[in-house]
């Protein structure tokens, strides 16, 4: 966040640096927080912080009981790093906390969180080995065990914290990981192990498991079956399967031991996983060829024998037989469980247990996919209220996305402090909540016959008008604003934010009913959570504390099928019940959902069947994308349109389904997904998004992105916006992009980008060539461009500025001149190094020792020249990637002798979105022949399965360039025949998503073009397909396959026209290979299969069934004529240009495939 750069300004934060102190009481990871933001704010200003600097504060504001570790830290030797400082700090308040705790549970170590048996037995007193590493030992928070008490219950229960803060509802269901790795074992050194007790395990720190072999299985208990086999990879790449689960129960020391594992088949050691070990608090330290394994309170010491080069441990068997069964008594039917897990909007099973419900041990797939976990808010920093009324917080998110049907886009949380009990409103304006918290006050305080003390509110417009503070002084009511950018001041209501939106995510996710009642659902999730026990109020209920009683009588599980029943107003025999879908609850009565007339209505009279609550199973199929079966191939199978019956109004209109129904293909609720909307709903998330933020602002910061000025009187500021992103590997990303549409506009904008046929011939002549590829990649690259025109934007969120509008020094992201900048900024650096620009691709630069191809901001080198590389890396902090992998969306595997180009994942993400993972296979992309018929135009996606389609059909599968071509003419109107058309395109792909472009060490003096013609094949304007294909030496380089302009009178001119389309993309090959090997001889040949043509090509001679012909196809013969081009007959057989030109059968077609090396 930008702050004024004074001295004054400089002063008060160091100040406040010096005066910061960590009180007694106070939690050091809070504490750590408010020392970063004080340097963020440090280092905005332009003070320079180092990482010592940083460590000196800390240590300085540490109180007097972290004394002995303060001491012991200032006593290394080795360079300090914050975070080892940190986690010192951490495990020392760890220990101070372990040792007023009693040690029954600090003996449970031998425990995984991720992992868990569903009849393990949390009340045993056994321990259990369960992972983060710090220091020379490693350790970890892991699960957390407390003392609490409900009433007179004086015994333990256990409470897992997932890294997040998932619901433990969720977090016991994924009773599997999807991957697990280990390290290699060195079997000589311990080739005497096969001889040993099965009860041996070896200590292993880069196995993320425990695993035991299938023999144990017979001494194991609780052995299932797991819903997912888990592929254990080994460090020597190859990979073995578990399919089963159990723990083995041993002894040692006269310490009673559970060790819930995998049962592998295959492996000849069992396996100790010091990540799950150190999961609890356990340490385990290696020292001077010594092994331990210690608990918190150091009372249980395991001692580790030495073998060859690695450490084990062994166990002896332990008798089991004694171990607590639950009585039958006490179980519930799992379909009972889950009827009451729904009613309460998908409440955790910790709070089914505390309100004696039943509770399932089933997956909820909704809890799963709808709670995503996040950073948990920080401790409240004030102490509780002790009456209602006390302390009441409010806070409004949004806008939505998606109005609800009545178009409210915002929603308003009350909570009062005392009792927990939340009230949800829903809002059109902003403005309207102020007098909604008005009103609650009033009501409050005539039922309640209280008073309302204090509000604790951000300062946002709505809660800071004049009306609302007089309101408040004259009612006594103190109004307590938060501060800027500290959500944890209101954590309450933060937190009440996220419980909210993660039952309102699932309810609709599970139901998949319209996003227009995600109102609804949130109002049925604060009914819901009003009446579930609630950790802040120590397990009690909100609502009986709040109104003196609960009643769960009426919960239904939401999105049930209902019947509400009408008064008779017609015909006696007229139906006495609406079928409806229960969406929320009413005074005395239910709020029902009418899908015919998208309508919200009450009743009291309301019968429900809660075992259908799938709104798009039961009302309106979803027709669009279909699940595909699987099933036999069938080659060359005829696709003919289903008959589609017609309604039909009294005057002959034929209905249509509403444009909305789309929304029930799939759940399409994304109004609080876990990647941010806006920059509020980022600074309401937690801390990740905050420092995401924090860094995309730093980097502005330092390239000095604006300055502060007066806006011109001719000129209009235009506005920014905050988009928030995950990138694949976890990590948030912010970036801060203006509204470039905004601008005036500008003809000065063009940018280039590498052609794909150029990237496939740099990579082609790579390998000839036989030198390696490194690719780069630049981040912010648009940032280090200098902005020649002047731009104005008003201050974003988060930059606190003196003047009205900021003057851009450089082009931001989203500006029309930003990506010209940028190229231009590239183009006058890499000159430097004497690389010159190719004319025919002005992306590629060449010289005698090095090529570079750029794309944006994406870079591929080849050859010996490393200084170009370091000087990138210097100029514009380029990250250095190596040997490509993955190159503009598509995968590259490069060898010596060899290059493959795949999309299988581009590939299997279509499969996914379009329902079509499981769809039969097919051997050709399109049948045999195909001449669609007419149709009824329907309603499909078929625009983005054909952009799909296009885009993996133009990089690196040729073989469905004439099948994706043929259908994009159908963009327009597409019926049910040709939608079925390019879903089998889309089955080809997966019966071949193997299947790599491959290029080898080839003749790089030669260019292969073959050209093709189908004559008159379109039967409804009788216009010719032609279709090419260019090879640098036996490389695929560049195809095509496009419908000709005019109408040939003959095959002669088809193929001739063909032929001028082959001669124009194999100039524009020959003139890229020319820039790569300038000094290097070239022999172009064009192989045709039609003699007529080739006889036209040789000759001047103009007759009278030529003439008509573009003028522009005869440079052909020009080129011919000046021995720039060589033309030879080929045989239709060898042609495999024919590929692209029409539909073919199995045999020829997988011939042709093998020919351009599609293998």
């Amino acid at each position: 966040v930008f702050e004024r750069k004074s001295t004054s300004a400089r002063f008060m934060i160091m100040k406040r640096l010096h005066n910061l102190k960590c009180a007694p009481s106070e939690d050091l990871q809070e504490h750590f927080n408010k020392m970063d933001v004080i340097f963020t704010e440090l280092t905005s200003m332009g003070s320079k912080i180092d990482e010592t600097d940083k460590i000196c504060h800390l240590l300085l504001s540490m109180n007097e009981k972290y004394e002995a570790v303060v001491t012991a830290i200032e006593t290394m030797n080795e360079e300090l790093k914050l975070d080892f400082v940190k986690s010192k700090l951490l495990d020392f308040e760890l220990k101070l906390k372990g040792s007023s705790s009693e040690s029954s549970y600090d003996q449970s170590a031998f425990n995984s969180q991720n992992f868990r048996s569903s009849n393990s037995y949390p009340h045993s007193n056994q321990p259990k080995f369960s992972s983060s590493n710090r220091g020379n030992s490693f350790r970890g928070r892991g699960n957390r065990w407390r003392r609490r008490n409900n009433g007179n219950r004086g015994s333990h229960f256990p409470q897992v914290r997932n890294q997040g803060g998932s619901n433990s509802y969720v977090a016991s269901a994924q009773a599997q990981v999807e991957e697990i790795s280990f390290v290699a074992l060195n079997v000589d050194s311990i080739s005497d192990f096969s001889n040993q007790s099965n009860y041996r395990f070896l200590i292993d720190s880069g196995c993320t498991q425990h695993l035991v072999r299938e023999e144990l299985s017979n001494v194991m208990t609780d052995v299932c079956q797991l819903n997912q086999p888990i592929q254990i990879k080994i460090a020597n790449g190859q990979s073995i399967t578990a399919k089963r689960q159990g723990n083995l129960h041993v002894r040692i020391q006269n310490n009673n031991i559970r060790i819930p594992a995998l049962i592998v088949p295959g492996i000849i050691h069992n396996l100790l996983s010091v990540k799950m070990i150190s999961e609890n608090g356990f340490d385990v330290q290696f020292s001077r060829g010594k092994a331990e394994i210690i608990n918190r309170n150091k009372n249980i010491r395991i001692k580790c024998s030495s073998l060859g080069n690695l450490y084990c441990v062994d166990f002896e068997i332990n008798n089991f037989s004694n171990l607590p069964v639950i009585p039958s008594d006490q179980c519930f039917s799992a379909q009972e469980g889950n009827i009451w897990h729904r009613r309460l909007s998908h409440i955790n099973r910790r709070g089914l247990k505390e309100m004696g419900l039943p509770i399932s041990d089933e997956v909820c797939s909704p809890c799963l996919s709808g709670k995503a976990s996040r950073l948990p808010f920080k401790k409240k920093q004030f102490p509780r209220s002790s009456r209602i009324g006390e302390l009441i917080y409010t806070d409004l998110a949004g806008p939505v996305r998606t109005p609800t049907l009545d178009g409210q886009r915002f929603y308003q949380v009350i909570l009062d402090d005392f009792s927990h009990h939340c009230v949800i409103y829903l809002l059109k304006q902003k403005s309207e909540a102020e007098g909604n918290l008005i009103n609650y006050i009033k009501r409050i305080e005539n039922d309640k016959q209280t008073k309302v003390s204090n509000i604790r509110c951000d300062g946002g417009g709505e809660f800071s008008s004049k009306n609302f503070q007089n309101f408040c002084v004259e009612n006594g009511i103190k109004i307590q604003y938060t501060q800027p950018y500290s959500s944890q001041m209101n954590g309450a209501a933060e937190r009440m934010h996220r419980s909210l939106q993660n039952k309102t995510r699932t309810l609709l996710n599970e139901t998949q009913l319209p996003k227009e009642l995600w109102g609804e659902a949130m109002r049925t999730a604060a009914y819901t959570l009003n009446r579930s026990p609630s950790a802040a109020i120590n397990g009690q209920i909100p609502v009986k504390i709040f109104n003196g009683k609960v009643d769960l009588d009426r919960l239904r599980v939401f999105g049930s099928k209902a019947w509400a029943v009408t008064l008779p107003r017609g015909d006696k025999f007229d139906d006495r019940a609406v079928v409806a879908r229960f969406v929320g609850y009413q005074d005395n009565g239910y709020r029902l959902y009418c899908p015919k007339t998208k309508k919200i209505f009450t009743s009291r009279d309301v019968r429900f069947d809660e075992n259908d609550y799938v709104f798009g199973q039961t009302s309106y199929p979803r027709v669009i994308i279909e699940d595909e079966p699987p099933g036999e191939p069938k080659e060359d199978e005829n696709i003919t349109a289903p008959k589609k019956e017609e309604k039909k109004t009294s005057s002959g209109r034929i209905v249509k389904n509403p444009e909305y129904f789309k929304d029930f293909v799939m759940p399409a609720y994304c109004m609080c997904a876990e990647v941010p909307l806006t920059y509020k709903e980022a600074m309401q998330m937690g801390d990740t998004w905050y420092h995401a933020i924090a860094d995309e602002l730093e980097a502005h910061a330092n390239f000095k992105t604006w300055s502060e000025a007066i806006l011109p009187r001719e000129k209009k500021p235009i506005e920014t916006k905050w988009v928030f992103k995950r990138k694949s590997d976890g990590t948030a990303k912010a970036r801060l992009v203006a509204k470039g549409f905004q601008e005036e506009e500008s003809y000065n904008t063009y940018a280039p980008v590498a052609r794909m046929p150029t990237v496939r011939t740099f990579l082609s002549a790579t390998l000839s060539k036989g030198w390696t590829i490194t690719q780069l990649d630049v981040p912010t690259a648009f940032l280090n461009a200098d902005l020649d025109i002047d731009v104005y934007i008003y201050p974003p969120e988060g930059v606190n500025s003196k003047s009205e509008v900021l003057k851009l020094n450089r082009p931001l992201y989203g500006l029309r001149e930003a990506p010209r900048c940028w190229n231009q900024k590239f183009h006058s650096f890499i000159e430097n190094f004497q690389l010159h620009r190719s004319p025919h691709d002005t992306c590629l630069y060449t010289n005698d020792s090095m090529w570079l191809l750029l794309f944006v901001d994406d870079v591929l080198t080849a050859g010996e020249d490393g200084d170009v590389i370091a000087a990138m890396v210097a100029e514009f902090s380029a990250r250095v990637i190596g040997q490509p992998r993955e190159f503009l969306g598509f995968n590259l595997e490069c060898s010596p002798t060899s290059i493959k180009i795949s999309q299988k994942k581009a590939i299997e993400k279509m499969l996914e979105k379009f329902r079509l993972a499981n769809a039969k296979d097919v051997k050709t992309p399109m049948e045999l022949k195909f001449q669609p018929s007419e149709g009824e135009i329907g309603d499909f996606p078929y625009r983005e399965l054909i952009g799909g389609l296009l885009y993996i059909s133009l990089t690196s599968r040729p073989d469905i360039t004439f099948a994706v071509s043929y259908l994009s003419r159908f963009l327009a109107s597409p019926t049910t025949q040709i939608w079925t058309a390019a879903k089998r395109i889309l089955k080809y792909l997966k019966t071949t998503k193997h299947l790599c472009l491959t290029y080898t060490n080839s003749d790089e003096n030669l260019i292969n073009t073959y050209s093709d013609a189908d004559w008159a094949n379109d039967s409804a304007d009788r216009k010719s397909t032609s279709g090419f294909v260019v090879q640098h030496g036996q490389n695929l380089v560049s195809w095509g396959s496009k419908k000709q302009n005019t109408v040939a009178l003959s095959s002669c001119e088809s193929e001739y026209v063909a032929a001028a389309l082959a001669t124009q993309e194999t100039i524009y090959i020959h003139g890229i290979i020319k820039d790569l090997y300038p000094n290097v001889s070239l022999s172009t040949m064009l192989h045709t299969d039609n003699q007529s043509a080739i006889a036209m090509f040789m000759s001047y001679e103009n007759s009278s069934r030529t003439k008509h012909i573009d003028i522009k196809a005869h440079f052909v013969r020009d080129l011919v004529s000046k021995g720039e081009l060589k033309i030879k007959f080929v045989p239709s057989d060898e042609n495999v240009a024919d590929l692209f030109t029409k539909s073919l059968a199995s045999e020829k077609f997988i011939k042709f495939r093998n020919m351009l090396n599609i293998v």
